[in-house]
């Protein structure tokens, strides 16, 4: 399953068409068998930017990057070394002012992530995030999630988090956590 978000320039008037950045967040369940249809829907419906999940890619280059390339988009990835499945990615647009993020997250055993940037104007940068949960939902998942969100408030003003299935009547969410940053995670935007 998936769905299309519409990013609009915040605090500014209402944007026209061409100030809108489209976003896709996916769980692709492999995106090796899939690319060629993934890379089509992404142009079909003129996403900018798709926060993927479960990549299931095992390296850096590889055919998939490839014909991710082709189609005229760039991928940041990160994929798991110790088994199969998996894996985290921020495909976009290769005419977007996009960045990698580096985030402090090389302890982390909860969950997975890629972190990037894109330059929506000359004033705005916007932080995305995507993140897959390896395990149950535990403490530690939330401690963790909640430094990484900490450290990632420090990049921008503004994020997009992906794909992290967390139940919300699960009582686990009586977790102290600072709940500006889970706000951030389940805002719909109304």
């Amino acid at each position: 399953s998936f769905f299309v978000l519409l990013l609009k320039k915040l605090g500014y008037p209402k944007p026209k068409k061409q100030d809108l950045l489209r976003f896709l967040v996916w769980n692709t369940r492999s995106l090796n068998n899939k690319c060629d249809d993934a890379m089509c829907l992404l142009q079909d419906n003129n996403v900018d930017i798709a926060i993927v999940s479960e990549t299931w890619l095992s390296d850096q280059a590889n055919t998939t990057t490839a014909v991710i390339k082709s189609y005229g988009y760039s991928i940041i990835h990160d994929f798991r070394t110790d088994n199969r499945g998996g894996g985290t990615a921020l495909i976009y647009n290769m005419a977007l002012q996009f960045n990698i993020v580096n985030l402090n997250g090389s302890d982390l055993t909860t969950f997975e992530f890629t972190a990037g940037s894109v330059r929506c104007t000359s004033d705005m940068k916007v932080l995305l995030l995507s993140i897959y949960r390896t395990g149950p939902i535990s403490k530690k998942f939330f401690e963790e999630l909640d430094s990484l969100l900490g450290s990632a408030s420090l990049k921008s003003d503004y994020m997009i988090v992906g794909e992290i299935l967390i139940s919300t009547q699960s009582q686990l969410l009586l977790i102290p956590l600072n709940y500006s940053r889970l706000h951030c995670l389940t805002d719909s935007g109304n």
